[in-house]
């Protein structure tokens, strides 16, 4: 439980095994779960924390709220997030980066949905819209592909792009096309309960 509403650390004087409500402004916030503010150059949050991280690097397991970071690094992402890159497992809002998606994928679980915008979107699966120069969906795509380059293998989709790629067709006019690409397979992916 909260003790104060507001603290100012000082460097090394963080409890990481605390759960805070409230304002925390310092170089390093890292709490259990946050329900509030977190401001500094390093913002780490182990459980689920409701709120807002501004920072450098801002991290969580499962945030629900909003990230301006040049770092965003979540398990399980809900909201909007901002930043030079925003890397998830799991991820349902606005992402606008510079990288969005988790850059692994080596997560079978890992999904996004809603609107992603970046020069460059990576996602497992994607229930929504990404917006970017390069634009790639490893397994399942339900949604729209507007880009320079859009890549994805099963789902129901439209590519709007220069170069569109359906992954994994057998003849290689089926997979690639200048303009436009649409996707009719049905996927098996049952990982988005949304």
């Amino acid at each position: 439980m909260a003790k104060q509403l507001v603290r100012v650390q000082i460097p090394g004087n963080y409890k990481p095994d605390e759960d805070y409500q409230g304002l925390e402004a310092a170089v390093i916030n890292i709490e259990r779960s946050l329900k509030g503010v977190q401001v500094g150059l390093l913002n780490i949050t182990e459980k689920t924390s409701y709120g807002a991280q501004l920072g450098i690097l801002n991290g969580s397991g499962e945030f629900l709220g909003f990230n301006l970071g040049v770092f965003n690094l979540q398990d399980c992402f809900k909201g909007f997030s901002f930043g030079v890159l925003n890397d998830y497992k799991e991820s349902t809002g606005f992402k606008i980066g510079g990288v969005n998606g988790n850059l692994s994928f080596s997560s079978s679980d890992e999904y996004s949905s809603g609107l992603d915008v970046a020069i460059i979107n990576r996602a497992q699966d994607e229930y929504g819209l990404q917006l970017g120069l390069w634009n790639v969906v490893k397994s399942e795509l339900n949604g729209v592909q507007i880009g320079i380059i859009c890549e994805a293998d099963e789902g129901k989709y439209l590519q709007l792009g220069l170069i569109t790629h359906r992954i994994n067709r057998d003849k290689w006019y089926k997979s690639f096309s200048p303009f436009i690409g649409f996707g009719n397979k049905s996927g098996n992916s049952k990982k988005h309960k949304e």
